[in-house]
């Protein structure tokens, strides 16, 4: 978690903003976490909590205390928890073409909830990311900009969640209350373990490289020798033929009589294209194409598992956890910050490096 600068708090009615060396951890701690008959309500509170414990690790029995009391929620689980009743937490499929899964920033919600677009949020001057640059100068110096982002961060998550309670009185939306605190609880565990991240032995990932880099050199020259890769004299690496490939496949299932698989039709393909994944792969009895179904997984292991193997040999592995999917279970891992820890492969090798 990052430096805590300052801390704003709205509480319908009236507000604030303190600087660290205001006491601003004091104030958090007498007001509002020690006082049984607040409840804390933010936008990835738990985020904020953390930042809060590291100001001041001795809040982390308190701060545990108020989740395990249902009195630290969250704006963004509460709206993944309205999405998802409603449908909404999927993925583009062929009855809704061109989707695009809700996205849950304080904008966003913001945008959805009240209609308002929040200022301030991105480009070279806004503040959301410079607060550092703030961290000896007093509230009382700080720029317009600078102490009404703050602020305005606090009161927009009032208003968000007041507009989500309400929402919850109607009987289509009363659904995606459900579960909310037991969720909230959820976020602070995940942060926590996000935060903490998790270690690699260096000499088990040499030994995966070794073995992969091993299996990969038996297999690569018969896969050349076919003509199912070939080497690109511009980029001086080795390219998949997808046409002789697919060409294989084709010969595998019609010499067993069979239809081979083939991609959904489209104005590009009327007729759809032969399959070449790892699943049609696997069901080939053709030697070459049976091994060609292991070499995508192994060459993804050398380009993507053992660059984030080898990182967490020298300092904690962070992965992104998502506290919440539209199947109800948590996600690991995105395109920004690849590392499913929650899904490792079967087989042996990457799930042995992890310490």
């Amino acid at each position: 978690a990052p430096k805590l600068v300052c801390m704003s708090w709205f509480d319908g009615d009236k507000g604030g903003l303190l600087h660290r060396e205001e006491d601003a951890v004091g104030h958090f701690e007498r007001e509002f976490l020690n006082n049984p008959e607040v409840r804390l309500i933010g936008h990835n509170a738990a985020y904020d909590c953390g930042v809060m414990v590291q100001a001041k690790p001795d809040l982390i029995e308190a701060l545990f205390e108020a989740y395990e009391q249902d009195r630290v929620l969250d704006t963004g689980v509460r709206m993944i928890l309205r999405n998802i009743s409603k449908g909404l937490e999927r993925d583009e499929d062929d009855e809704h073409p061109g989707y695009k899964r809700p996205t849950y920033r304080l904008e966003d919600l913001c945008q959805e909830l009240l209609g308002e677009t929040v200022e301030g949020k991105n480009g070279p001057t806004a503040w959301r990311l410079r607060y550092h640059e703030l961290d000896a100068v007093p509230v009382a110096q700080w720029p317009d900009a600078a102490r009404t982002y703050a602020f305005e961060d606090a009161r927009f998550t009032f208003r968000c969640w007041k507009k989500l309670q309400t929402l919850a009185q109607t009987e289509t939306e009363g659904a995606g209350a459900f579960d909310l605190e037991p969720q909230c609880r959820h976020a602070w565990w995940i942060h926590l373990m996000c935060s903490w991240g998790i270690r690699t032995d260096s000499e088990a990932v040499d030994s995966l490289e070794a073995e992969i880099q091993r299996r990969l050199a038996l297999v690569m020259p018969r896969l050349i020798e076919a003509g199912i890769y070939s080497l690109d004299t511009k980029t001086n690496k080795l390219k998949k033929n997808t046409k002789v490939l697919k060409k294989l496949v084709l010969e595998d299932f019609t010499g067993r009589c069979l239809m081979a698989p083939k991609t959904p039709y489209s104005s590009r393909f009327p007729q759809g294209q032969i399959k070449a994944d790892k699943e049609t792969l696997e069901s080939c009895e053709h030697p070459l194409l049976v091994e060609m179904s292991h070499v995508g997984s192994e060459t993804s292991l050398l380009t993507g598992a053992i660059p984030i193997l080898r990182k967490g040999a020298v300092y904690p592995f962070n992965a992104l956890w998502l506290t919440l999917m539209g199947t109800g279970r948590t996600g690991c891992g995105g395109k920004e910050n690849p590392g499913n820890l929650q899904n490792l492969r079967r087989k042996g090798g990457v799930r042995e490096c992890y310490v």
